[in-house]
């Protein structure tokens, strides 16, 4: 019975850490971009003009998922057995068919998209 409270408590504690009573939660920095953005970063990055942009959308994505990993209990690898040229493929679809939407939009689908093949 103690280790039934003690899950449903830790459950309910990583719950709210994740986001407040109502589901919602503060985007930061790199995900209030357009897609509109981001690619203009895919776009300088695929002309070796500047990769450093490409790069911060990258890290930001993979940060995020790290933190989908941390925070969802059934979920060791929300990657499952995709690689990161295929997600990064994945995000760049999204924004050049949703310019006006943010990055964050892009990685939210990306998320549906590989949680079920994730690593349980």
């Amino acid at each position: 019975m103690k280790y039934i409270i003690f899950t449903v408590l830790m459950f309910f504690c990583a719950a709210t850490m994740a986001a407040n009573s109502e589901g919602t939660y503060t985007v930061l920095e790199k995900g209030l971009d357009s897609c509109g953005k981001f690619t203009n970063a895919v776009n300088e990055g695929n002309n070796q003009n500047n990769w450093i942009k490409w790069n911060g959308y990258q890290s930001y994505m993979t940060g995020y998922l790290t933190g989908v990993n941390h925070y969802l209990s059934d979920t060791k690898n929300i990657m499952g057995s995709a690689d990161e040229e295929g997600i990064m493929a994945f995000v760049e679809k999204y924004c050049r068919e949703n310019p006006l939407k943010q990055y964050i939009d892009a990685i939210e689908a990306l998320e549906t998209q590989l949680y079920p093949g994730r690593v349980k």
